[in-house]
């Protein structure tokens, strides 16, 4: 890695590196726009500038769009029992000893094993990474894409979890497809406080503070007021959307531990529904369950835990909706 400005400066000279880094701050980036924001910095052209023509957004989208997402209807992608309203793919950077959990409101163990996948399988997904890893210097271990469909496909307001991430690492959203608002808003206000229109191509870099103090969503589009390439709200006629995420992930788990939280949340649902049925046959005893409870629900209580503010703003967000819908 580059330590001084002398070697930095030698090697901006010799074109051998595109942005340069010293002591953790940018000095120069050369032939990439960059706007900033108050949560963060906004790349519109990241991909063309970043690969110099090479490989187009376009490109980028088509390939993407014809990988193999997860089934949204299948149980191991719920959230609670229920569809969400996207649909996500998963590549991480090891699938043996050091696997990265990223443990969002919807996750589950099983998805590791029936979807999970090598960041190596994808040339671009990993030719991402590196730029990423090179310009940044950010070791990022885990990626996320997720499909929105149409208009009506979104993610309510929520943080990226910093539980399961690196505490100083910044969070990548990469974009493609259909143009759409990435908000953002001060923890526990309501008022919208920064709108980024992620354009094809684009690169979001979110600071890990800022993930903290901020909270971030892609509504659906009868949701918002921006006429920017939206094609005026119109559910019907908003084309499909990918992102990449890419986050450096510090909680790494061995597939055999993995195994075992399967196994331990296939037992707690097991046990759920004999309790279920002890409720109704009056046979229902609230000390075994407790301690039931306690042997087999950690993982899963702390999870649910994690995804309650993420909840009640989606309930939230729904009942606005109504609310919009009968005013209308």
């Amino acid at each position: 890695m580059v330590t001084t400005l002398q070697q930095l400066n030698t090697n901006l000279h010799n074109n051998q590196v595109n942005s340069i880094y010293y002591q953790n701050k940018i000095l120069f980036m050369s032939s990439i726009q960059m706007q900033q924001y108050l949560v963060g910095d906004y790349y519109p052209n990241w991909i063309q500038e970043t690969f110099h023509g090479t490989v187009t957004p376009a490109k980028l989208m088509k390939m993407l769009a014809s990988y193999d997402f997860a089934d949204r209807s299948a149980a191991h992608m719920k959230y609670r029992g229920h569809e969400i309203h996207r649909s996500k793919i998963f590549w991480v950077d090891n699938l043996e000893e050091k696997v990265p959990i990223y443990t969002f409101p919807a996750f589950q163990y099983q998805q590791v094993k029936k979807e999970y996948q090598l960041i190596s399988t994808s040339e671009w997904v990993e030719k991402i990474q590196e730029a990423l890893d090179g310009q940044f210097g950010v070791a990022t271990n885990h990626v996320i894409g997720t499909l929105y469909q149409d208009g009506k496909d979104s993610i309510g307001w929520h943080n990226d979890k910093p539980k399961t991430l690196d505490s100083i690492a910044p969070i990548f959203f990469l974009s493609f497809g259909q143009q759409r608002p990435l908000l953002f808003r001060k923890n526990g206000m309501e008022q919208v406080c920064c709108e980024i229109s992620m354009a094809p191509g684009s690169l979001f870099v979110l600071d890990a503070s800022k993930n903290q103090q901020y909270q971030h969503c892609i509504a659906a589009e009868s949701d918002t007021n921006n006429n920017s390439n939206s094609n005026n709200n119109n559910n019907s006629r908003c084309k499909p959307r990918i992102s990449l995420i890419y986050r450096q992930v510090k909680n790494i788990l061995t597939m055999q531990e993995i195994e075992k939280k399967i196994v331990a949340g296939a037992r707690g649902k097991k046990n759920n529904k004999k309790r279920k049925a002890e409720k109704i046959a009056g046979e229902y005893d609230d000390e075994h369950d407790n301690r039931i409870e306690n042997e087999t629900h950690q993982e899963t209580r702390e999870e649910d835990e994690d995804a309650e503010e993420t909840v009640k703003a989606e309930k939230k967000q729904a009942k606005k909706r109504k609310a919009k819908k009968a005013a209308n």
